[in-house]
């Protein structure tokens, strides 16, 4: 059988595939193949190239948009927030803050098998997750700063600020946990990684100036110390897929 023959052969057989099950989506690049999605046998394509998705996670609430431009490759971009107000103590000292989780993730996403939605996503974020907080000591107490116990007239109102690298690493592995209709155009995904923020900045301030700057430099490594165990920020993530 001449190379012509085979390729006149192998287009004719996958037509007459084809013509048992239902016509392939002409948008997709697998017009010729009937597909296995996910391992399951179906007569949909192996991939649809576009999606967008709702999702809520350790990253907050957003959403994602996915081009898959070729078997085993795809762009994603996407975005999430979330805001959060509450106390918390460092060094003895109680602040009211808010935390504000905001980042927007690109990745190229690779996809192992050309059938399957399972893929390996590398990129970074544009992280823009911060902690702000006040602590106002109740008059007539005193508060530890640095090496230096002060009145709470004197330590004033101290403003503290703790912010990742703007521009983090991200590493996650993903995919369609389950579909909701035959066609594959909804399901439920579920997304898992690690966005690297790096050594937080700290910044802290008291409002009086008395605080001297060694203690406040002081204060801010033992913060510091304590801050550094959020620069792996944890990515999970479920998802609501609409693919087309």
């Amino acid at each position: 059988m001449t190379t012509n023959q085979a390729r006149i052969f192998g287009i004719v057989a996958a037509l007459g595939v084809a013509a048992v099950g239902r016509a392939q989506d002409a948008t997709l690049n697998n017009t010729n193949t009937l597909a296995k999605t996910d391992g399951v046998a179906d007569s949909t394509p192996a991939y649809h190239p576009f999606s967008i998705s709702a999702e809520a996670g350790t990253t907050g609430i957003g959403g994602t948009a996915r081009w898959r431009f070729s078997d085993h490759l795809g762009l994603r971009v996407g975005g999430d927030y979330f805001n959060y107000n509450g106390n918390r103590t460092y060094s003895g000292i109680n602040y009211g803050g808010e935390l504000r989780l905001l980042s927007e993730p690109l990745t190229l996403d690779i996809f192992p098998w050309k059938d399957r939605s399972f893929c390996l996503s590398l990129g970074a974020a544009l992280n823009q997750n911060r902690l702000t907080g006040t602590a106002n000591p109740a008059p007539g107490t005193s508060v530890t700063i640095g090496n230096t116990t002060y009145t709470a007239a004197e330590a004033g109102t101290l403003n503290l600020k703790i912010e990742p690298n703007l521009i983090s690493p991200y590493v996650s592995i993903g995919g369609n946990l389950f579909y909701f209709d035959s066609g594959h155009h909804c399901a439920l995904a579920g997304e898992l990684g690690v966005m690297y923020g790096g050594n937080p900045d700290v910044t802290l301030t008291s409002s009086t100036g008395v605080v001297t700057a060694a203690d406040l430099a002081n204060e801010t490594h033992k913060i510091q110390n304590d801050a550094n165990y959020t620069k792996f920020w944890p990515v999970l993530k479920l998802a609501v897929n609409i693919s087309f």
